[in-house]
């Protein structure tokens, strides 16, 4: 099983998630895009092969995310925003093998 690390009440909508950018739970590079977002351009999500794993990320955006709706509450509020629910989500087996063919370069 694998884990994903994503926020999908904060804007409405979207979705916010730890993109694979990010080499440590203190760097933790996040991406949002619309919820049935289906470019190219976006930085793809970032997978945990553990919970554990996914659990330190999730604790070090949590808690930079958090911060800032409390500097900037008014500011979200005021444009529809709701408070930041970062979790740890598991990923289907259907999800990830799609995602691994998607990015396999197949010889000509």
């Amino acid at each position: 099983m694998t884990y994903k690390v994503c926020d999908y009440s904060h804007r409405p909508g979207f979705v916010s998630y730890i993109n694979t950018d990010s080499t440590s739970p203190q760097d933790g590079w996040t991406t949002t895009v619309e919820l049935n977002y289906s470019g190219d351009e976006a930085t793809p999500i970032k997978t945990f092969k553990t919970k554990v794993l996914a659990k330190e990320y999730l604790d070090a955006v949590r808690s930079g995310h958090l911060n800032d709706w409390n500097k900037n509450g008014w500011y979200y509020k005021a444009h529809g925003y709701q408070k930041p629910q970062w979790k740890v989500y598991a990923v289907p087996v259907e999800e990830v093998a799609q995602r691994s063919l998607s990015e396999a370069v197949l010889p000509l």
